[in-house]
């Protein structure tokens, strides 16, 4: 029961003093990142298997004897209309090699944002300690610089690490208000 109370009042004081609420808020940011993106996989996927089931179906009429997608692909999609088990079959290896690149792509994206978690983990870490760490940083300024321009110098330094933090992150927010709305436009 100690270590409940014990547990109960470092929490208290670590929520009084903000250290929690920064890990929080990035965490809630990670969780709307990954939710967003599983959406978006989500719908195409769906999209995908529509059109995929369209074409199987045999939905979509070829006619006429002049092609206008050119030669090659007219008697492409001939062969498949007119044989589609054997067409499946021909096409067996090129379908296994395209699938394996997109295992590959859909790995490396997965491996990207898990990287991507990762260091919004750390730099939510970071900016829990940063006051702790902004006098160490001035002194390693005013070491280098000098005692009248290291104030100076971290100063511009924070003031740059916040301007481009706010761009990535306005940026990011537009790319994904424009993607959500080619998609929505698209009706994915």
């Amino acid at each position: 029961m100690k270590l409940l109370s014990l547990a109960w009042r470092q929490l208290r004081r670590d929520l009084a003093a903000g250290d929690i609420r920064i890990l929080v808020a990035a965490l809630v940011l990670a969780v709307i990142a990954v939710t967003s993106v599983a959406f978006v996989t989500d719908r195409a996927a769906r999209a995908l298997a529509i059109e995929a089931n369209r074409l199987l179906g045999g939905d979509a009429v070829v006619r006429g004897d002049a092609p206008i997608v050119g030669k090659k692909v007219h008697a492409t999609w001939s062969q498949a209309h007119n044989d589609l088990p054997a067409f499946v079959r021909s096409m067996q290896p090129k379908v296994s090699e395209l699938s394996s690149k997109a295992l590959s792509i859909v790995a490396s994206l997965g491996g990207g944002l898990l990287k991507f978690l990762f260091s919004f983990i750390i730099a939510g870490i970071m900016m829990a300690y940063a006051e702790a760490g902004a006098p160490a940083m001035q002194a390693i300024f005013e070491r280098v610089a000098g005692i009248a321009r290291g104030a100076e110098f971290t100063q511009l330094t924070t003031s740059t690490v916040r301007a481009v933090a706010s761009g990535v992150i306005g940026i990011a927010c537009i790319q994904a208000l424009l993607i959500g709305i080619s998609l929505i436009i698209a009706n994915v």
